[in-house]
């Protein structure tokens, strides 16, 4: 301690300064364990390094310490090499802690280690740079050996925090460490390392061993490039230098630091300083040792190994090294990788990469950045021309993928914030729904005239579901606009543009529900365009692509197997859907065949039976199998020979689309319905048709029959004054006359003035005629057999012309027409009239918009008590356009005829 204090006084300490660096030095004998690394010249294997999760064991305070060694307090060795070894020293003026390296005793009489351990120091002490280590002072020991101080740095090699981050980087995810040490975080390390290189290079020099190894990062993220030992000023380097190799004391062949002309450590060298070409070595030979850096941060391991130095040399002159990238994945382990790597950061740049996305991946499953993988292949080429030409080249690569990925995590921020707006958006919608249902429970069977403070509380449900509505409406914008707002951060960030593809779907489907061709065209174009922005492979972009191609599944069965199956879609012609050539499609039974969206017509004919016509209606990746809403297989009844009439039409059983016509009065819901079998008259019941019956009546003496079932104007029942149609004379003759409007009926003219009641007796007199059950058919059925299965708004189609069916605007005369007129108001089942001339009464009871929804069965009746009003359906000559739509609704007394509304009949089949 003596000699402490008067080396210390020597010094020009003061008192105060010699009691302070006592208490110090006290302090270090009693240090048991270092723990810091100044400059490590060996390193470890590749296989080992990754082994190795802890920095090397400090090296215990020797009883040297208490000594000086130039002018300096000896703290304990750090490390030693093949050159010499490091100490820890305390500098007792300024009262800091250095790194002191020495060389070896026995290579002081070696001219060139001598003259290379000089170097060094003077190349490194000219290379002020924060990420180059700064030499202090060059100097000799008292016994002659050479040193040079400077400034001691408490870190980790480089090439243990790359392995530990991979081993930390598990289920084919980049994880951080338990340290916080990440992918990026080695990028943004890695890129300082460039930037020291890069400086280097400014200054003339060449460091000629970067590698892992020779990366010291401190706790606080300090970044040093050491051991320069054989760099070169690039101007002095001779092509004579000439030493035999010499192997520096190192754990493993491929890391060793190599002396003479083919100096530096073989794993990381380029092929022109493999193969000893002086000449050749500059600045680009450092950008090739940076890209194996790369290639080790890529793939956890570095890129060649060996047993031996020279194996590895022979390696590296050979040719390249192994592809980082790699395609042995199976397709299980690419679908969990892409479920599973939320933490993935980065995203290509362009679209030409994309297509490669699922092939970028180390041997561990770990995606790989492709601007990352293209700046490590380009750093490593075999010919320093095609490299980066300077590290910082290199430097603005990895930079740019940094900076992307910083604006990808302030994206997807954006895309957080619009996820739960999206589940806000959800929650208001199912408030929504649920008030609406409390408001239609409060109002159920109650009278529409009651009072209306018996509708206060509904309409108040009512009113907040509509102010929930519009807060729907705005966070869906709110939503769109954030994710819009995210890809300005970051335009090909796959989470905005996933998010969008479905955002944009749901737009899609409910715009084709409803039939609002501009916004389906709008929805695709949005769809399609972030959808391209995805991987190729992308689960969502696979969805998205296989719902827009739309491509379905049928499946036909018939009662009876063997009959032949005729396909053909209905095309648009001239605004109208018509049948375009058919293909044959085989017999029944028919499973799981594959066909694109659309409507279609089988045609289905068996022997024995009558051809029949069969709808169909492929939704988008839907299925068509002929199942009950119980999921029964009903199979397809053809009827028999001789049980249709040529005037009769047989609509097959099975689903349709029913209602969600917004333009029609009253339209039902859209739903899907099931209807059994039926058979309906092709035309409605004509003047001529009812004269029959009332004569018939009167000939076979049912007088008063007869005379109730006169179509009499708004009747209020039998025995009405009204004047009707027709009268029956003093000779019986049932006439026709003119009516209480003062026209007179053409025989060929569906019959109006006709109520329900009266229909139903109709029926009843046509079943008793014929033997078979004839009744009016239900809204549903009559709904079917008029717009088919497909949800069509005319029974040809979408759109509407007043020349395809008779309304106020078909012809100036403004009248009733023969029933053969206007062919093209024509269902698909071939049923006429549907759309015009006169409406037609169905028997289902008027109750306003039922609650439907799913896929149901004709529903039974409820609502009004029977005997008050009727449900009646279809255009008419003196109403305008709009309610020739197949979806119009309207409810009347059934015990009164009107001019507008005529009648038609079906019946079920005799063989159900």
């Amino acid at each position: 301690m003596k000699d402490l204090d008067k080396l210390l006084e020597q010094a020009g300490a003061s008192a105060e300064q010699r009691a302070r660096m006592y208490e110090i030095f006290t302090a270090q004998r009693k240090a048991q364990n270092a723990g810091t690394v100044a400059h490590k010249p060996t390193s470890t294997s590749g296989a080992e390094r990754h082994k190795q999760t802890a920095p090397t064991p400090a090296v215990r305070t020797s009883p040297a310490a208490k000594e000086t060694i130039g002018g300096y307090i000896d703290l304990g060795i750090l490390g030693s090499g093949g050159m010499g070894e490091v100490r820890r020293v305390l500098d007792p003026v300024l009262n800091r802690r250095l790194a002191m390296k020495i060389i070896h005793s026995r290579l002081l009489k070696v001219a060139k280690t001598t003259s290379r351990f000089t170097e060094e120091a003077k190349i490194v002490a000219q290379l002020q740079h924060p990420n180059i280590i700064p030499i202090h002072e060059i100097g000799k020991l008292d016994d002659g050996r050479l040193f040079f101080t400077m400034k001691e740095v408490k870190g980790r090699p480089f090439s243990e925090i790359i392995a530990a981050v991979h081993a930390a980087s598990t289920d084919y995810v980049w994880q951080p460490t338990e340290d916080g040490w990440s992918f990026r975080k080695l990028l943004h390390m890695f890129s300082k390392v460039c930037a020291a290189t890069a400086f280097a290079h400014s200054c003339g020099v060449v460091h000629r061993d970067l590698k892992p190894e020779n990366i010291l990062v401190g706790k606080f993220g300090e970044v040093l490039v050491v051991d320069w030992g054989i760099a070169k000023i690039v101007s002095d380097l001779q092509k004579t230098e000439a030493d035999s190799i010499h192997i520096v004391a190192s754990s493993g062949a491929a890391h060793q630091t190599q002396m003479g002309s083919v100096a530096g450590t073989p794993a990381y060298m380029a092929p022109e300083q493999a193969r000893g070409q002086i000449d050749k070595i500059d600045a680009r030979t450092d950008v090739y040792a940076l890209g194996a850096i790369l290639y080790e941060i890529l793939s956890g391991q570095c890129p060649y190994g060996g047993t031996s130095s020279q194996q590895v040399l022979n390696k590296v002159i050979l040719g390249p090294p192994p592809p980082i990238r790699t395609t042995v994945l199976s397709t299980e382990r690419i679908t969990e990788t892409i479920e599973l790597d939320l933490l993935i950061e980065f995203e290509e740049a362009n679209e030409e990469c994309v297509t490669n996305e699922m092939e970028n991946h180390n041997e561990h499953g770990l995606k790989l950045p492709e601007d990352l993988i293209n700046a490590c292949e380009k750093s490593m080429q075999r010919n320093p021309s095609a490299r980066y030409q300077s590290a910082e080249e290199l430097q603005q690569a990895v930079l740019d993928w940094l900076n992307g990925a910083k604006k990808r995590d302030q994206a997807l921020k954006v895309v957080e914030e619009a996820e739960q707006i999206a589940r806000r958006k959800q929650e208001v919608l199912s408030q929504v729904e649920e008030l609406l249902q409390q408001s239609k429970e409060l109002i159920d069977g109650k009278p529409q005239w009651s009072p209306e403070e018996e509708f206060f509380a509904s309409w108040s449900l009512e009113d907040r579901a509509k102010e929930l509505s519009l807060e729907a409406r705005l966070l869906a914008i709110k939503q769109e606009q954030l994710l819009q707002s995210a890809l300005t951060h970051a335009n090909d960030l796959q989470e905005a543009h996933q998010e969008l593809v479905a955002l944009y779907q749901k737009r899609h489907t409910q715009a084709e529900i409803s039939k609002q061709q501009n916004k389906v065209a709008e929805a695709r174009f949005r769809m399609e365009y972030h959808n391209k922005r995805l991987p190729v492979n992308h689960p969502t972009r696979v969805q998205a692509e296989n719902y827009l191609a739309g491509f379905g599944r049928i499946s036909i069965v018939t009662e009876h197997p063997g009959a032949e199956v005729f396909c053909a879609p209905f095309t648009l012609h001239n605004r109208r859907l018509v049948l375009s050539e058919e293909v044959f499609l085989g017999h029944t039974p028919l499973h799981d065949l594959s066909i694109g969206m659309g409507s279609y017509a089988l045609r289905i004919r068996q022997t024995g039976f009558h051809e029949i016509t069969y709808p169909i209606k492929i939704e988008r990746q839907g299925e068509w199998s002929g199942r009950d809403p119980d999921g029964n297989q009903i199979p397809i009844r053809l009827p028999p020979l001789g049980s249709i009439a040529d005037d009769e039409c047989f609509v097959p059983g099975g689903p349709f689309i029913c209602g969600g016509d917004n333009e029609a009065t009253e339209s039902l819901p859209p739903v899907k319905v099931w209807v059994d079998d039926f058979i309906i008259k092709k035309f409605q019941i004509t003047y001529q048709q009812y004269q029959h019956y009332l004569q018939d009546l009167y000939d076979n003496g049912y007088h008063k029959r007869a005379q109730a079932a006169l179509p009499v104007a708004e009747q209020s029942g039998a025995g009405s004054s009204g004047k009707s149609c027709f009268e029956i004379n003093d000779q019986g003759v049932v006439q026709l006359v003119e009516d209480a409007t003062g026209n007179l009926a053409q025989l060929d003219w569906p019959i109006a003035f006709v109520s329900y009641n009266q229909a139903v007796e109709y029926c009843q007199w046509l079943t008793e005629k014929t033997g078979k059950n004839w009744r009016i058919l239900n809204e549903f059925e009559w709904e079917k057999a008029a717009r088919g299965v497909d949800g069509r708004y005319h029974p040809w189609g979408n759109n509407y012309s007043p020349a395809w069916s008779n309304c106020m605007a078909s012809h100036p005369e403004k009248s009733l027409v023969s029933i053969d007129s206007f062919p093209i108001d024509c269902s698909v089942y071939g049923v006429r009239a549907m759309a015009g001339n006169l409406s037609q009464w169905t028997s289902s009871k008027w109750i306003g918009k039922p609650d439907l929804s799913g896929f149901i069965r004709v529903p039974k009746q409820t609502g009004q008590q029977e005997g008050v009003l009727r449900t009646f359906r279809g255009g008419c000559w003196m109403v305008p356009p709009v309610f020739s739509r197949c979806a119009n609704r309207v409810g009347f007394k059934d015990s009164d005829g009107m001019q507008n509304v005529g009648f038609r009949v079906g019946r079920t089949p005799d063989w159900i």
